[in-house]
């Protein structure tokens, strides 16, 4: 399977009782599988047994479908994944049934400061789309530093591009920090479910200042550190100051 794949097959018939494929991404990120029983409601012995994504040592990961996947019925989760490493999406049968599936994988790349450290912020540029992931591997920070190129308003956007059914899949508070870390504006964590988007209020910034923004995983006592993928754009409307006074 490559980094962007969406293929049709099936599990169950005649002698074939597994489908296995093989993943490879080549850096570090996060995988979002989405798996559908293509089987329309009311087929008979139309299940898929357990989905299971192993590393390259056969040790299960994660387990889309725990017992059947049931005739149209869906399931979705993603998972970070180490670049140049192997991992195995493997369809089990369950006896006497069998099933056409529909696999979507998207791979989203981790880029940035590789470990919660504002000293390393990933550089940015205006207008152009940043696509990465937090909360897996204990990577609870994202930074981000922007020098601005002119005096204007600026904002920022940001979408959880996390499925929708995946558990823990929230992100935390987004802040704007100016030179001196104080903070300017933020999108506030409940507004980031996944799947939406979500823009900051327009905040006045100057020419040659470096400003900092600060992406960061939801955790709790129970469930610990929350991840999901994300993407992530900046823009600046530009104002000309001209001095009219005495």
């Amino acid at each position: 399977i490559t980094n962007t794949t969406d293929l049709t097959a099936q599990v169950g018939y005649g002698q074939d009782t597994i489908d296995w494929y093989h993943l490879q991404p080549a850096t570090d990120g996060t995988i979002i599988i989405d798996i559908s029983n293509l089987h329309p409601n009311g087929q008979r012995s139309s299940g898929i047994g357990k989905i299971t994504i192993y590393n390259a040592t056969l040790d299960p990961l994660t387990q889309l479908a725990n017992n059947v996947l049931k005739a149209n019925e869906n399931v979705a989760d993603s998972i970070a994944v180490i670049g140049g490493s192997s991992y195995y999406l493997v369809f089990n049968t369950v006896i006497a049934q069998a099933a056409p599936y529909q696999t979507k994988l998207i791979f989203i790349p981790d880029i940035g400061e590789p470990n919660n450290d504002l000293a390393q912020a990933y550089p940015l540029d205006l207008n152009i789309e940043i696509k990465a992931s937090i909360g897996f591997n204990a990577d609870a920070q994202d930074w981000y530093a922007l020098k601005m190129p002119a005096t204007g308003l600026f904002d920022f956007t940001l979408t959880n591009a996390q499925l929708t059914g995946v558990n823990n899949n929230s992100l935390d508070d987004i802040i704007l920090y100016n030179t001196n870390l104080s903070p300017l504006t933020s999108i506030l964590s409940n507004t980031l479910e996944p799947g939406i988007n979500s823009t900051s209020s327009f905040i006045p910034v100057y020419e040659d200042e470096t400003y900092f923004i600060n992406i960061n995983a939801l955790q709790t006592l129970k469930n610990g550190l929350f991840a999901a993928p994300y993407t992530f754009r900046t823009s600046l409307e530009t104002i000309t100051v001209t001095d009219i006074g005495e």
